[in-house]
């Protein structure tokens, strides 16, 4: 692993850092560095509140995935049996799990397999997001699995 290089977008003013050749801001990767777009003027004060920032960031990101993985739980599925997997929340007796599989034939396999399945369908606006619908087995409590 390349050692970071820390930058200053000059767009928003972020700060974010290199990784070889990619840049990354706010926990993602956003592309190819280009000099034009990123200044070096980065403080050390400025560098230890983005690494405090990114731990919180990442501790809020392992709690979702706990969440998440408890209501996958309720239907005996989890994360990976969807493609791209985006969330998932209760409805009612109903679990409904929001992937990306971007209108191709990328189906989630496994999770029609499962016998809790019901139903998917596209979304209205975007077709590059699906949606499954799976029926909660009864006797779950109605209280496990709330968006909190």
């Amino acid at each position: 692993m390349a050692e970071r290089v820390y930058v200053r977008s000059k767009l928003t003013g972020s700060v974010g850092y290199i990784d070889g050749t990619m840049v990354h801001f706010n926990g993602y990767c956003v592309g190819p560095y280009r000099e034009q777009e990123n200044t070096f003027d980065v403080t050390a004060t400025e560098i230890v509140k983005f690494h405090e920032e990114e731990q919180r960031r990442l501790a809020a990101e392992q709690e979702r995935k706990k969440k998440e993985s408890g209501l996958l739980a309720l239907c005996g599925l989890t994360h990976s049996d969807f493609v791209r997997f985006r969330g998932v929340y209760r409805e009612g007796d109903e679990l409904v799990v929001e992937t990306r599989e971007n209108g191709v034939s990328m189906r989630s396999v496994n999770a029609i397999r499962n016998i809790h399945y019901k139903s998917s369908e596209p979304d209205d606006f975007d077709t590059t997001y699906e949606y499954y619908r799976f029926a909660i087995p009864t006797g779950t409590p109605p209280a496990l699995g709330k968006a909190t």
